[in-house]
């Protein structure tokens, strides 16, 4: 989230709050790109959210009234928690996209090498690598112009291969980190991006084991698997009654056991409604 620091200079800075995306501390570390940890009791002048606009996992330092501007890419944000923002909500697949195209219909204004970086490589995690099946022409398009930026054109080669590393070192935390919960459902649906998934399903039971102690609650549990180097999806279901159930949703997966497997990579917003169904 961008926001503004109430004093005489009016500074404005770049935050997280609990550490940064993965991915993001990448990219960051690497073009040494200053960012400030957000305070739960910190006081800001106002906020601009990025890649969110809704109540759930927002920054405990987040006054709602004081966010002047939302920049996401969701279909129904939460206009109502925000009754002074001004919403920019597109049809595009990373939020990136639409911050890179600020740039492009106004070139008078400097893009800075670091910045067109940074924004490449978060168009290419939000759209995992251009084979995310929501990606559009508005990313594909920001990419190759961003491009000409940058020195190091293989930078979003190295991000992913630090995720897949990462993740594999710290697969509880991982999952942990990134669930969504359907309650009317009573499904838990968690998701990881790797470049090699046969690293994942190799560590299957352990997967599972991890899944029924955190959802021990939830009827339902499964993990969905994108490979990025692949461009598949697998989807491993909490146990035999799960995968049974995910059988019935008309995907045009091949099933293995508790495994079900797409021959594209899709997001876990693409899936979600066949489980509604």
């Amino acid at each position: 989230s961008f926001f503004q620091q109430q004093d005489v200079a009016k500074k404005s800075y770049v935050a997280f709050q609990d550490g940064t995306h993965i991915e993001g501390k990448f990219v960051i570390d690497t073009l040494w790109i200053p960012c400030k940890e957000l305070g739960a009791h910190d006081r800001y002048d106002n906020f601009i959210l990025v890649d969110m606009s809704e109540r759930g996992g927002m920054p405990d330092a987040v006054n709602l009234d004081k966010v002047i501007e939302i920049i996401d890419h969701r279909s129904f944000p939460d206009y109502a928690a925000f009754p002074n923002a001004a919403f920019r909500v597109e049809p595009v697949w990373a939020a990136a996209t639409q911050i890179a195209e600020f740039f492009y219909f106004n070139q008078q204004i400097k893009l800075d090498p670091k910045i067109a970086q940074l924004l490449l490589c978060a168009i290419y995690s939000n759209t995992v690598n251009f084979k995310a099946d929501v990606t559009t022409f508005r990313d594909e398009r920001m990419r190759d112009w961003l491009q000409t930026f940058v020195e190091d054109k293989e930078l979003f080669m190295q991000m992913f291969d630090f995720k897949t590393h990462y993740v594999c070192d710290n697969l509880r935390q991982i999952l942990v980190s990134d669930l969504k919960e359907m309650p009317e459902k009573k499904f838990t649906i968690f998701q990881i991006e790797v470049n090699d998934s046969a690293m994942i399903l190799a560590r299957q039971e352990e997967i599972t084991s991890i899944m029924k102690e955190i959802s021990a609650d939830i009827t339902h549990a499964i993990l969905i698997i994108q490979d990025i180097q692949a461009g598949k999806t697998t989807i491993l279901s909490r146990d035999k009654q799960t995968a049974e159930l995910m059988g019935n949703a008309w995907l045009p997966w091949i099933a293995h056991g508790l495994l079900r497997q797409i021959d594209n990579i899709m997001m876990r917003k693409s899936i979600i409604p066949y489980i509604k169904k």
